[in-house]
């Protein structure tokens, strides 16, 4: 699991490394200064540098990060203090501009020179390294506080934080590594990410000698004369069949075949019974998906009690994994909710 910590959540975490546990906070400055140094250091290996400055601690990271370059051999720093300087040092060419302007406590509108400094940087052909997060987006709901600046490389303090997922953040962060400085964390109430090996997890070993058969069944029901393609665009039997499952079926109103027939050979088509376009509980036709080892129900299937009435079916009938999206939601809302109260399925 990847931790993701909100702003408040790091401020805490920090303070409480500074007060109870007694490392003074210029030594965090300096190790989150040295860890976006060697990162820099090691990948770059030398060339021209804009360390670009602004306030707080984050500024003080790049004091740290432009003095430890500038010690080493091939690289040739320059320094701008975004509220002091000339910024028309911003039009001139580098390698590498690292942004070091705001960190994750922003929450306000990026304005004045703050502002003409990230466009300048944006319009660089600079390879842009940020300290933490991206100066101008915010840490905690991703979104860009007007103007952000677009890193190549996010080197985030410490740990991840909410911004650098949500919105605009995955955006504007390129590619996001963290680095340990030693501020403790000591709890566990955080939002996860799963990882590739977490997600691996759940994909068992394949045998080679082996068929279809034994990798499971998935099945969509869903579309309607109406909203015909919904069914079609979730993609549901396959995506499945990407990831491994041997069967995929769509299920689709009866009338409506021909206009999914052959669009995807790869899985099986089945009908419904319907009405005009829109499906209608036949529990003859629906036996036949029990079989399946999950089904999702509802995109584009329309609002009606005939789909309210399918879901109650399988609440009671089907024994594997039910999906409930979309129509079958607002199915369920239109003409009770407390069907889900007696159920035998596992559902989502």
């Amino acid at each position: 699991m990847i931790r993701v910590l909100t702003v408040k959540q790091m401020q805490d975490a920090d303070k409480y490394t500074i007060e109870q546990l007694g490392i003074p906070s210029e030594t965090l400055i300096e190790r989150a200064g040295e860890a976006v140094y060697n990162e820099i250091e090691k990948r770059y290996h030398g060339g021209r540098v804009l360390v670009c400055i602004g306030v707080g601690n984050n500024g003080r990271d790049g004091e740290i990060i432009a003095k430890l370059l500038s010690n080493k051999h091939g690289f040739k720093v320059t320094v701008c203090y975004i509220a002091q300087d000339n910024l028309a040092v911003l039009d001139k060419k580098y390698d590498i501009i690292v942004d070091c302007i705001f960190g994750t406590g922003l929450n306000r509108e990026v304005a004045g020179e703050y502002k003409t400094a990230i466009e300048k940087i944006n319009k660089s052909n600079s390879v842009v390294v940020s300290c933490d997060i991206p100066s101008g987006l915010n840490g905690d709901t991703g979104l860009a506080m007007g103007v952000a600046v677009q890193a190549d490389l996010t080197i985030a303090i410490q740990e991840y934080k909410l911004g650098h997922f949500l919105n605009d953040g995955l955006d504007y962060c390129g590619e996001i590594i963290v680095k340990d400085i030693g501020i403790s964390i000591w709890d566990d109430d955080f939002i996860n990410v799963l990882s590739n090996a977490d997600a691996k997890k759940y994909f068992p070993k394949r045998k080679r000698n082996s068929h279809k058969g034994r990798y499971g069944k998935v099945a969509i029901i869903g579309g309607s004369k109406d909203y015909s393609g919904s069914a079609m665009l979730s993609l549901n039997s396959l995506t499945a069949l990407k990831m491994g499952v041997g069967y995929s079926t769509l299920y689709v109103p009866e009338s409506l075949f021909s206009v999914y027939a052959g669009v995807y050979p790869e899985c099986i088509i089945r009908t419904i019974s319907d009405q005009n376009g829109f499906v209608v509980f036949d529990e003859n036709k629906l036996e036949e998906s029990l079989t399946n080892s999950v089904i999702a129900i509802g995109m584009g299937i329309g609002v009606s009690e005939e789909v309210y009435k399918i879901i109650a079916y399988y609440l009671q009938r089907y024994s594997g994994t039910l999906i409930i999206d979309a129509d079958g939601l607002n199915s369920l809302s239109k003409y009770g909710v407390d069907v889900l109260k007696d159920k035998n399925v596992r559902w989502y």
